[in-house]
Order: structure tokens, then C-alpha cells, then sequence
């Protein structure tokens, strides 16, 4: 029997408004390190967007990557500038290091999605 692991809202999954399990809109934080334990003994993950109407499900696996300050760091630190005003705002610098800064990178298994249901479901197994 395979277990399907909890959903996670889309945002910036490596930046959840996550503390200790507690939402705090409009503050973004790292990961919280008890998600980091769970995901790391279990790396299945499932990702959604906020909407309800227009849905997309991500199914697959999640593990800790890095981010070379020169190179992909510049371009996160660039992407990320969005978010700013939110209180994230990462160096390029900031995706080094044994654990990668909290980045993770995820590999999908299954997607679906609709924006319309039930006239437009689309599932894609990788």
C-alpha cells in the first residue's frame, strides 16, 4: 500500500509561511526544521496551488539540492526579488552549504490539474 503524504500549498516551497505549524500570513520564513526531519526520513511530497477552483497537484519526491552563489544562487536571488517587501529577500550566497540553505529540488511523479471541472482534467504520470 503506498501512502500519499500530507498537501502542502504552493508558494514558495522551500519559503513556507510555516512556523511550528502555525500559518503566519505575510511572513515568509525558511523551512521550518521539524518539516525538514519529516521530509528528509520521508521524501514523498504532494504540492498544490492556493485555489480551489483552479487546481494543479503535484505528486513526487523532494530532496535537499544546493545553489552555487555565481551561478543559479544570482538567478534565485533575482526571482526571489518579487518577495521582498514580504521579508525574504536571500543573497545569492544563501543556497550553499551541506544542507543547501533549506532548497530542495522536486522530482514529480504524477500531476494533475483543472481549471474547469469536469471538462478539462488532465493527469500526467512521469
Amino acid at each position: 500500500m503506498s501512502v500519499t503524504p500530507p498537501s502542502i500549498q504552493w508558494r514558495m516551497w522551500w519559503a513556507w509561511h510555516q512556523d511550528g505549524g502555525r500559518s503566519q500570513p505575510g511572513k515568509l520564513q525558511p523551512l521550518s526544521p521539524r518539516h525538514t526531519r519529516n521530509v528528509e526520513k520521508n521524501p514523498a511530497v504532494t504540492l498544490t496551488l492556493e485555489s480551489g477552483t483552479e487546481v494543479v497537484i503535484i505528486e513526487g519526491e523532494s530532496h535537499a539540492t544546493r545553489a552555487e552563489p555565481d551561478d543559479l544562487g544570482v538567478r534565485l536571488t533575482q526571482a526571489f526579488g518579487k518577495y521582498a517587501d514580504a521579508g525574504y529577500a536571500p543573497e545569492p550566497d544563501a543556497w550553499v552549504g551541506q544542507d543547501g540553505g533549506g532548497l530542495r529540488i522536486i522530482t514529480p511523479r504524477r500531476a494533475m490539474a483543472w481549471f474547469d471541472f469536469p471538462t478539462d482534467c488532465t493527469r500526467f504520470t512521469f
